[in-house]
């Protein structure tokens, strides 16, 4: 089945994190706090590949999520209505470990639009990929163009 997602399959630099993307995609009518926690996987592993491979982003001491996507290289890298988005999935993934009767069907689309945004910008990096999707968010399983 197709997913919002399946555009990241066209790159193997992806797919550390591509996998995770699509299974929290398509797990949101199953079970959303595995698709909070999806979410959050997908987007800490597409944060540690942007660090390995962009020289301007130097890995901190502390390597949890946070401590990443709050450092200065890293904000300068991504707008403030990104770095937003990012750390509402981190938020909402921990609520997902630690509290799980707090993630709600909204919570668990919130992120995943959120996922997708990111994941837009990600391919971005990529210029041979840059022009080949739409920066939208089609709510679920819009089937993109074959690579």
């Amino acid at each position: 089945m197709p997913t919002n997602f399946d555009f990241l399959k066209c790159d193997p630099q992806f797919a550390s994190f591509t996998d995770m993307a699509i299974a929290a995609e398509q797990s949101y009518h199953i079970n959303s706090v595995l698709s909070v926690l999806g979410c959050r996987q997908a987007m800490e592993a597409a944060v540690k590949w942007m660090y390995s491979v962009d020289d301007a982003l130097v890995i901190p001491y502390d390597t949890k999520l946070v401590s990443l996507i709050n450092s200065d290289e890293f904000r300068d890298i991504v707008d403030r209505d990104l770095y937003k988005r990012l750390d509402y999935i981190r938020i909402v993934g921990n609520d997902a470990a630690h509290e799980p009767k707090r993630i709600t069907k909204d919570k668990n689309k919130l992120a995943l639009n959120n996922l997708h945004i990111f994941m837009l910008t990600v391919n971005s990096f990529e210029p041979k990929m840059a022009n080949k999707i739409e920066p939208l968010f089609y709510r679920f399983f819009v089937n993109y163009a074959s690579c």
